[in-house]
Order: C-alpha cells, then sequence, then structure tokens
C-alpha cells in the first residue's frame, strides 16, 4: 500500500524526469495504434447487459488479488480479434483515500461484476461519499495507459465521478459547468516519475475521448476527441 507521503514525492517529481525514464514504455504500443476494441461484436466497451449498480460500499474481493501480477496476466492471456490482450486489469490507488485495488475486471468480453464495482467505488466521489456506474470505456482506458506505461506502479486517481455540489465547488479551480466528471465519464490522474505531459502524450495516441494537460496531473475522459491545456 503506498502512503499519503510517497504519492506526494511521487507528484512532486512528475513534472520533472526525464523521458528516457520511459524506455520501457515506448515499445508497448506505437503511437495511433488502436488499443480500445471497437463497439460491435463479442469485444464491446459497452455497459454489460446485466442490471446492476454499484453499492457505495465495495465489495469484498479475495485478498490474493494485492498480489496479482498484471503484466504476466496481461502477458499469458488469449488475444482479441485486433490481436490485443483479452484479460485486462487496473491496479488503481486513490490520493484523497489511499484506497488501493489491485483487480482483473474484464476478461474476454466479459466484465467482472464485483471487480467494475470496487473500481467504480475508487472513483467514487469522496467528499460526498457517491458511488455511480461508471462508463466501462473510461477503465479500458485507464487499462490502455497503464499497459503503456507497464504494471510497475499503480495510477493515483485524483478525482473520479463528481456530484453537481462538488463539480460546483470546483468551479474556481477550472472545473466546467457540465463536467464529464459528473456523467461518470471522466478522471484525473497521475503516475508517480511519470511527468503528465507523457501522460498527456500517451493518452493522445490512444485517439478516444479528451485529453486535458495539466502541470500536475492529466485529464482523461472518453466524450468527443480533444485536448486544451489548463
Amino acid at each position: 500500500m503506498l502512503n499519503r507521503r510517497q504519492i506526494l514525492t511521487g507528484l512532486a517529481a512528475s513534472a520533472g524526469l526525464a523521458h528516457s525514464t520511459l524506455a520501457r514504455a515506448q515499445v508497448a504500443f506505437p503511437v495511433g495504434t488502436q488499443l480500445i476494441p471497437s463497439l460491435a461484436g463479442p469485444e464491446t466497451l459497452e455497459m454489460p447487459s446485466f442490471e446492476f449498480e454499484p453499492s457505495a460500499e465495495a465489495p469484498s474481493l479475495p485478498n490474493d488479488m494485492k498480489n496479482t501480477d498484471l503484466a504476466a496476466i496481461t502477458s499469458r492471456a488469449p488475444l482479441t480479434q485486433a490481436g490485443l490482450p483479452a484479460h485486462r486489469g487496473l491496479w488503481l490507488v486513490n490520493y484523497n483515500t489511499n484506497e488501493e485495488v489491485k483487480t482483473v475486471f474484464w476478461k474476454e468480453g466479459v466484465y467482472d461484476k464485483p471487480a467494475y464495482s470496487q473500481l467504480c467505488h475508487m472513483l467514487r466521489d469522496w467528499r460526498e461519499n457517491v458511488t455511480m456506474a461508471m462508463d466501462p470505456k473510461l477503465f479500458h482506458l485507464l487499462w490502455a495507459i497503464q499497459h503503456r506505461i507497464g504494471f510497475e506502479q499503480p495510477i493515483i486517481i485524483t478525482s473520479g465521478y463528481r456530484t453537481k455540489t462538488t463539480n460546483d465547488m470546483l468551479r474556481d479551480e477550472g472545473s466546467a459547468i457540465n463536467s464529464l466528471h459528473m456523467h461518470s465519464q471522466a478522471s484525473d490522474i497521475v503516475v508517480n516519475k511519470v511527468p503528465a505531459e507523457t501522460i498527456a502524450r500517451y493518452a493522445q495516441a490512444i485517439g478516444i475521448g479528451g485529453i486535458g494537460k495539466y502541470r500536475n496531473f492529466t485529464h482523461v475522459d472518453t466524450g468527443q476527441i480533444r485536448t486544451w491545456v489548463g
């Protein structure tokens, strides 16, 4: 488990490290590679057919998931028709609550309900303690970014879902009046020792959604393709 001091140290270092630290990540996917399956057939990223609403409390998952080797799972996974790993997991840390989760949320076109629910809980509005069903495409987008940089460290979530109350409170900090955070389609992320500009470049290469380039974090969402500098 990363403690808050480790996270803060990583945040402080993120903006200053050279691109050479990412030599391993550069070979993961060529720029322009379509990382997300198409929205048709068994690889659809739309919500699965089950009727499901994440609860406010995260379900319990097997304790050994914390020791799951996501890199090994990815390398040994069968491939989709597009030639991409068909088993996908995420390692996330919530910056505001210091919660941590490592889990596999998608296997060969099927979402794992408890894992999906726990990821939604990790991206909840922590101020209001409200959990909403997140756009599953967002988790695939985060997976693609994490796959690009490697699975040696977590993606740190600084903001996920926001209620209108929270979003209004953050308007002075630049939050959009109709932010996709309120529509369960956005996340602000940090990866320790990886400059935010580099994460934005990787996310932009995926070619899905909006990319907000900020000094200390990167905004990603599943809305229309666009970029901006904050």
